[in-house]
């Protein structure tokens, strides 16, 4: 009877590991390609450890594509100007944005999450130098 306990623990924990990481891998390969157009709200911004939410003139981020164009609008920030700059998708889950700012130029890695109270996608884009949390506006999620 103890041999079919362990066997059946063993198998619960491998179960229940396997569940955690299908749920997280369909959050995280949320794809990028079609999830980064759009409007974000940016929470919080840091650069190189610094808090600059303070310094952004708004805090909205609005990825486009156009005819094969990917711009990015880019937030006045208290030492820069609004920018529209540049943005490419490297791989999955990687972004990168060729600007002037040197807050948002880099290569950003994604990471997708779900705000259950806001009934939102958010993002963690992290760069070498840079964090940014935002939310993405009008593109709710659903449990169903």
């Amino acid at each position: 009877m103890r041999i079919i306990n362990i066997l059946v623990s063993r198998s619960l924990s491998r179960i229940s590991l396997l569940l955690f990481f299908l749920i997280n891998s369909c959050i995280n390969s949320y794809e990028t390609s079609k999830s980064i157009p759009g409007s974000w709200v940016i929470e919080n911004i840091s650069y190189t450890g610094i808090d600059y939410k303070d310094s952004l003139g708004y805090n909205m981020i609005f990825f486009e594509t156009a005819k094969n164009n990917k711009i990015v609008t880019i937030p006045r920030t208290s030492y820069s100007n609004r920018v529209i700059s540049k943005w490419n998708q490297l791989e999955d889950n990687y972004i990168l944005i060729n600007s002037s700012n040197k807050l948002f130029n880099g290569k950003f890695e994604i990471k997708y999450f779900r705000d259950k109270k806001r009934n939102l996608i958010g993002a963690i884009f992290e760069s070498n130098n840079t964090t940014i949390e935002a939310y993405k506006l009008g593109n709710g999620y659903s449990d169903e």
